[in-house]
Protein backbone atom coordinates (compact mmCIF):
# COMPACT_ATOMS: atom_id res chain seq x y z
CA UNK A 1 0.00 0.00 0.00
CA UNK A 2 1.63 3.17 -0.67
CA UNK A 3 0.90 5.82 1.88
CA UNK A 4 -0.11 9.52 1.67
CA UNK A 5 0.54 10.31 5.11
CA UNK A 6 2.08 13.75 4.21
CA UNK A 7 -0.93 15.08 2.12
CA UNK A 8 -3.38 13.27 4.64
CA UNK A 9 -1.51 15.32 7.67
CA UNK A 10 -1.22 18.49 5.33
CA UNK A 11 -5.04 18.30 4.68
CA UNK A 12 -5.22 17.98 9.14
CA UNK A 13 -3.28 20.37 9.52
CA UNK A 14 -5.57 22.76 7.17
CA UNK A 15 -8.30 22.15 8.61
CA UNK A 16 -7.20 22.72 12.40
CA UNK A 17 -5.98 26.26 11.52
CA UNK A 18 -9.23 26.63 9.82
CA UNK A 19 -11.07 26.18 13.15
CA UNK A 20 -9.04 28.49 14.87
CA UNK A 21 -9.04 31.11 12.56
CA UNK A 22 -12.84 30.46 12.69
CA UNK A 23 -12.77 30.67 16.58
CA UNK A 24 -10.61 33.68 17.16
CA UNK A 25 -13.64 35.29 14.68
CA UNK A 26 -16.27 34.05 17.12
CA UNK A 27 -17.90 32.13 13.96
CA UNK A 28 -19.53 29.10 15.34
CA UNK A 29 -20.71 28.30 11.89
CA UNK A 30 -17.26 28.24 10.43
CA UNK A 31 -16.38 26.20 13.15
CA UNK A 32 -18.88 23.17 12.76
CA UNK A 33 -17.53 23.50 9.56
CA UNK A 34 -14.32 22.39 9.82
CA UNK A 35 -15.03 19.94 12.41
CA UNK A 36 -17.57 18.44 10.34
CA UNK A 37 -14.43 18.08 7.83
CA UNK A 38 -12.32 16.94 10.05
CA UNK A 39 -14.65 14.04 11.46
CA UNK A 40 -15.09 13.41 7.22
CA UNK A 41 -11.03 13.47 6.84
CA UNK A 42 -10.63 10.88 9.78
CA UNK A 43 -12.94 8.44 8.81
CA UNK A 44 -11.39 8.83 5.02
CA UNK A 45 -7.98 7.64 6.88
CA UNK A 46 -10.16 5.20 9.08
CA UNK A 47 -11.48 3.26 5.66
CA UNK A 48 -7.96 3.31 4.85
CA UNK A 49 -7.57 -0.23 7.08
CA UNK A 50 -5.91 -0.40 10.43
CA UNK A 51 -2.79 -0.84 9.41
CA UNK A 52 -3.12 2.53 7.52
CA UNK A 53 -4.87 4.56 10.26
CA UNK A 54 -2.58 2.91 12.96
CA UNK A 55 0.47 4.17 10.70
CA UNK A 56 -0.59 7.58 9.95
CA UNK A 57 -1.23 8.33 13.94
CA UNK A 58 2.70 7.50 14.27
CA UNK A 59 3.48 9.82 11.60
CA UNK A 60 1.08 12.82 12.86
CA UNK A 61 2.78 12.57 16.39
CA UNK A 62 6.21 12.16 14.62
CA UNK A 63 5.28 15.21 12.56
CA UNK A 64 3.68 17.18 15.69
CA UNK A 65 7.01 16.30 17.70
CA UNK A 66 9.47 17.77 14.93
CA UNK A 67 10.94 14.14 14.47
CA UNK A 68 12.68 12.70 11.08
CA UNK A 69 11.45 8.93 11.64
CA UNK A 70 8.03 7.43 13.32
CA UNK A 71 8.51 6.22 16.66
CA UNK A 72 7.19 3.26 18.84
CA UNK A 73 7.76 4.56 22.25
CA UNK A 74 4.79 2.35 23.66
CA UNK A 75 5.20 -1.27 25.01
CA UNK A 76 5.36 -3.58 21.78
CA UNK A 77 3.20 -7.08 22.81
CA UNK A 78 3.16 -7.79 19.02
CA UNK A 79 6.38 -6.91 17.40
CA UNK A 80 5.36 -8.74 14.20
CA UNK A 81 2.08 -7.40 13.46
CA UNK A 82 3.05 -3.94 14.20
CA UNK A 83 6.05 -4.71 11.93
CA UNK A 84 3.81 -6.08 9.37
CA UNK A 85 1.58 -2.98 9.65
CA UNK A 86 4.96 -0.39 9.12
CA UNK A 87 5.78 -2.90 6.17
CA UNK A 88 2.49 -2.67 4.68
CA UNK A 89 1.99 1.56 4.61
CA UNK A 90 6.13 1.21 3.03
CA UNK A 91 7.71 2.66 6.04
CA UNK A 92 11.73 2.07 5.54
CA UNK A 93 12.75 3.42 9.11
CA UNK A 94 11.39 4.05 12.84
CA UNK A 95 12.95 5.03 16.23
CA UNK A 96 12.18 2.46 19.04
CA UNK A 97 11.93 4.45 21.96
CA UNK A 98 10.01 2.31 24.76
CA UNK A 99 11.22 2.62 28.02
CA UNK A 100 9.48 -0.59 29.31
CA UNK A 101 10.92 -3.39 30.79
CA UNK A 102 10.39 -5.65 27.52
CA UNK A 103 11.83 -3.07 25.28
CA UNK A 104 15.45 -4.85 25.07
CA UNK A 105 13.10 -8.20 23.74
CA UNK A 106 11.46 -6.03 21.23
CA UNK A 107 14.36 -4.72 19.77
CA UNK A 108 15.97 -7.95 19.40
CA UNK A 109 12.63 -9.69 17.52
CA UNK A 110 12.53 -6.52 15.27
CA UNK A 111 16.28 -7.33 14.41
CA UNK A 112 15.29 -11.01 14.09
CA UNK A 113 12.72 -10.22 12.00
CA UNK A 114 15.05 -8.76 9.59
CA UNK A 115 15.29 -5.02 10.91
CA UNK A 116 18.80 -3.81 10.52
CA UNK A 117 20.13 -1.91 13.64
CA UNK A 118 21.58 1.58 12.64
CA UNK A 119 22.44 2.29 16.21
CA UNK A 120 21.32 4.99 18.89
CA UNK A 121 19.57 8.13 18.35
CA UNK A 122 18.32 11.27 20.25
CA UNK A 123 14.69 11.62 19.15
CA UNK A 124 11.59 14.72 20.88
CA UNK A 125 9.92 12.74 23.06
CA UNK A 126 6.16 13.62 23.27
CA UNK A 127 6.02 15.43 26.66
CA UNK A 128 6.21 19.19 27.08
CA UNK A 129 7.88 21.01 29.13
CA UNK A 130 5.15 23.18 30.94
CA UNK A 131 7.24 26.18 31.15
CA UNK A 132 8.98 26.38 27.76
CA UNK A 133 7.03 24.34 25.76
CA UNK A 134 10.15 22.76 24.34
CA UNK A 135 9.88 18.99 23.92
CA UNK A 136 11.84 16.11 25.97
CA UNK A 137 14.80 14.26 24.34
CA UNK A 138 14.72 10.65 24.91
CA UNK A 139 17.26 7.63 23.54
CA UNK A 140 16.28 5.11 21.28
CA UNK A 141 17.32 2.49 18.68
CA UNK A 142 16.84 3.54 14.87
CA UNK A 143 16.04 0.17 12.96
CA UNK A 144 15.32 -0.08 8.84
CA UNK A 145 13.23 -2.39 7.62
CA UNK A 146 14.63 -4.82 4.61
Amino acid sequence: MKNSFAAEYAMEYAIRDAYHMCKQRGDETGMEEARSLMRKHLDEIAEKGDAYEFVYRLYREMKECGNEHIDLHDAIHDEMKVLGMLKECGIKSFTFSSGWSSAVESAWIFQQSGCQLQGLVEINGTTKDWITGEREKVHGYLFSIQ
